[in-house]
């Protein structure tokens, strides 16, 4: 039994686990392929995410955007960034600069965004 032995956890953990498969294997097992899987976790994260910004105070959505603003180049994480741009009041200069740089980025701001990099940058295309 658990409670004559001199490690427990270590019990546990030996007696529970020879014969169990990792969830990734069983997946592959009935032909659901890695990135089906990661597509779906990806899509499951993201879309809690997304519902839970709304709620964020301001600084925690700035932090937000300073953590996931790297991955916007990456059309599967590009919501969470540009959410959070429709969310701000003032986004900061140093984002602004950059979208004005990437002309593909910025047909995707919203209109409110596509204003506050007019007002920083006036060579920033304007029917983009």
């Amino acid at each position: 039994p658990v409670s004559t032995c001199q490690s427990p956890p270590r019990r546990v953990t030996a007696k529970s686990t020879p014969n169990t498969l990792a969830p990734q294997e069983m997946l592959d097992l009935i032909s659901f392929s890695r990135a089906e899987q990661h597509k779906l976790i990806v899509g499951k994260l993201k879309a809690r995410m997304l519902s839970r910004i709304n709620t964020l105070p301001v600084e925690k959505q700035l932090a937000l955007l300073n953590k996931c603003f790297r991955y916007i180049s990456i059309p599967e994480l590009r919501d969470l960034p540009l959410m959070l741009f429709s969310l701000l009041p003032k986004i900061p200069s140093s984002y602004l600069v950059t979208l004005a740089q990437s002309p593909d980025l910025f047909a995707q701001l919203p209109l409110p965004v596509k204003r506050q990099v007019w007002s920083l940058d006036a060579n920033a295309p304007l029917f983009a």
